[in-house]
């Protein structure tokens, strides 16, 4: 013992206190490692190139091409859905309860507010929600920065590795989807947790307990809301509350107090979502379309449709941006464990979540582009890792390093541009406006109208599932969900069918229903049908018609036409290819006039003749029958009286659905 007596000993100082003379860290400024990786974003060592400047222009290209199909490019079906569902929700409607569905809703809650805009039937109105979700995506990229600085990772190089992903994927990344939400959740929900480690492992910590202790709760909440916006990150936003749950980083895995208190706010943000649900009498609603249907068809005894995730994955890597990425992920993880063990454990959490994320992509029954986006946002975080590493080297390799990845995103703008076939993608967004104009311009206000993908945005649908992708379509084979008859069409009384793609191949496989709506129903173009009785009566034969619409029809009777595209295969003739608007029409002012007595007709059980001209009233909801007298075979059209041609083709270039693309 030293010193006088009776007078302790000084303690030894702390090993986090600095020598005399080096000021000690503030509070609230990153600990000096930190500092040391988050300096000379603007230059390196004093001199050099603006790193930062050159980042940025890449980003700006990867943000240029967003903007540019924000406006420019077609309206793909899941996006008329997401579209249809955010406006239900504005004008107040409760999700499973008034109108089914099968994806979360948050995402249409945070949209709701554009809706009042969009009310008319356009393809500007897409637009309008398109860069209302914009902000979300923005918001992704400022999380996405922040995540990286928090593992001290400098700006330049975060945004270096976001611009290989803006030139990785584009389209989806735009589009109206659920995934814009779920993303920023769920990224948001990382950089929370990972904030709440790094402090509570930092000797200097820069906030109390009880701010660390909400920022963990916080996280809870950011990665349950992540679940309420889209179900495929529910599986992640768990593997979040796992990594948190358990500290590995110092290398013996204990039970994390900040870990279970994210997973308290995520079962409080989960209890109070099913509070809210079954408040509004929707909960047994959304657990029936929400959860037990989407499991049921993921269990399905059915071949996979479409491509797997492995051959979208390898479309993506088409790209040399996403095979630049890929690369430098690789190599991060390589850096990290090169580095000191919070970096390494940072890495490591990103890559097996990225593992995770690859893993569900594989498990899907039918995968799609636009689900590789939060798998991007892992690998363009693991590249940064890389990217930082070869800045650090000196001004040389950061001058390489981020003109190559300018380079990359101008040939990748430039691939985009020159791949692209602009005839097609031009007529495809003018037939889509023109179909959602033509809806509203061909049937009254409360009118329904049959079809599968929700493009009638103004008008009721036929059937409780108002729009068909696979799922619907699979559990309705398998029983699982009932299936559209002619009788429940009838009593709903179509005023039209817009026969995408996906009503066409839900008929199909109903040969009752196919018959039925083929026979009441006659292309005024491609893809938009106006209720027509029609049909061949064969010598001596009869048919019968429930009519759907009030009005004066005129009653066409000709000769079978060999070769009629619409006789042989009606639900072909809206994806044929016409040489021309005109190449399948068929004027009615040019038709064979009617022949009185060839064919007698009988409204209700009463004989009814048309009139010299042919026309006769009808109303909704009679029972019109033809019976053939002439003795040979007969093409009978009963069409709308203002109606005067059919088969008309508009947009011959295009279809009404673009292709899935990144």
């Amino acid at each position: 013992m030293t010193g006088r007596p009776g007078v302790p000993p000084p303690a030894e100082p702390a090993r986090d206190v600095p020598p005399r003379g080096d000021p000690a860290p503030a509070p609230d400024r990153p600990a000096p490692d930190v500092v040391a990786n988050s300096v000379s974003v603007l230059s390196l060592h004093g001199e050099g190139p603006p790193l930062l400047l050159i980042a940025l222009c890449a980003l700006s290209l990867g943000l240029l091409q967003l903007l540019l199909h924000i406006v420019e490019s077609p309206v793909n079906p899941d996006e008329v859905e997401y579209f249809r569902a955010t406006r239900w929700i504005a004008d107040g409607l409760v999700p499973y309860r008034d109108f089914w569905e099968h994806h979360p809703p948050l995402h249409w809650y945070l949209l709701a507010w554009i809706a009042p805009f969009t009310r008319e039937a356009s393809f500007e109105s897409f637009v309008a929600m398109r860069l209302a979700q914009l902000p979300l995506l923005l918001s992704t990229l400022a999380v996405f920065f922040g995540l990286l600085r928090a593992a001290g990772i400098r700006l330049a190089a975060g945004v270096l590795a976001a611009a290989l992903l803006l030139a990785s994927t584009n389209r989806s990344l735009v589009e109206i989807r659920l995934d814009a939400s779920a993303n920023l959740l769920l990224l948001l929900g990382i950089l929370f947790v990972e904030r709440v480690r790094r402090e509570s492992s930092s000797r200097v910590v820069p906030r109390g307990p009880a701010a660390r202790r909400t920022v963990a709760f916080l996280a809870g909440v950011s990665l349950a809301l992540a679940g309420l916006s889209s179900q495929r990150a529910a599986p992640m936003a768990l593997a979040v509350l796992v990594f948190a749950a358990f500290d590995l980083d110092t290398g013996r895995p204990r039970v994390s107090r900040d870990g279970l208190l994210a997973g308290a706010g995520a079962l409080s943000t989960g209890l109070a979502a099913a509070a809210l649900l079954a408040a509004s009498g929707a909960l047994g609603a959304a657990w029936e379309q929400g959860v037990r249907l989407n499991a049921l068809y993921e269990r399905l005894d059915l071949p996979r449709q479409g491509p797997t995730a492995l051959e979208l994955a390898g479309r993506l890597l088409e790209r040399p941006a996403a095979i630049a990425m890929l690369l430098l992920a690789a190599a991060g993880v390589f850096v990290a464990t090169r580095g000191g063990r919070p970096l390494l454990g940072f890495a490591a959490r990103l890559g097996a979540m990225a593992v995770l994320a690859a893993g569900l992509l594989a498990a899907i029954r039918s995968p799609f582009p636009y689900q590789f986006q939060f798998l991007l946002w892992l690998l363009a975080a693991l590249s940064a890792l890389a990217l930082d590493r070869l800045i650090g080297i000196g001004p040389r390799a950061a001058t390489a390093t981020s003109l190559a990845v300018l380079a990359l995103s101008l040939v990748s703008l430039s691939l985009q541009r020159t791949r692209t076939n602009w005839d097609v993608r031009t007529e495809t967004v003018s037939h889509q406006d023109h179909v959602l104009r033509s809806v509203d311009r061909l049937t009254p206000d409360g009118a329904v109208v049959l079809e599968g993908c929700g493009f009638a945005v103004n008008r009721l649908p036929a059937g409780e599932e108002w729009f068909l992708p696979s799922l619907v379509r699979d559990l309705a084979d398998a029983g699982s969900l009932a299936r559209l008859t002619p009788a429940e069409l009838v009593r709903r009384r179509p005023a039209l069918v817009i026969a995408d793609s996906r009503l066409v191949a839900y008929v199909l496989r109903d040969p009752p229903l196919s018959w039925w709506v083929a026979r009441h129903f006659l292309p005024l173009e491609r893809f938009l049908w106006i209720p027509a009785p029609n049909g061949v009566l064969p010598p001596a034969g009869s048919a019968t018609w429930t009519i759907l619409r009030d009005g004066a029809y005129r009653v066409v009777e000709r000769p079978p036409a060999e070769g009629d595209p619409w006789r042989m295969t009606p639900f072909a003739f809206p994806f044929q290819r016409p040489r021309s608007a005109t190449s399948f029409r068929q004027s009615l002012s040019k038709a064979a006039p009617f022949r009185f007595g060839d064919v007698r007709f009988t409204v209700e059980g009463t004989e009814r003749t048309p009139d010299p001209k042919g026309l006769v009233r009808l109303r909704a909801g009679e029972t019109l029958v033809a019976e053939n007298l002439s003795g040979v075979s007969v093409e009978l059209l009963v069409v709308p009286a203002l109606v005067p041609a059919l088969f008309e083709s508009p947009y011959p270039l295009a279809w009404i659905e673009p292709g899935l693309e990144f």
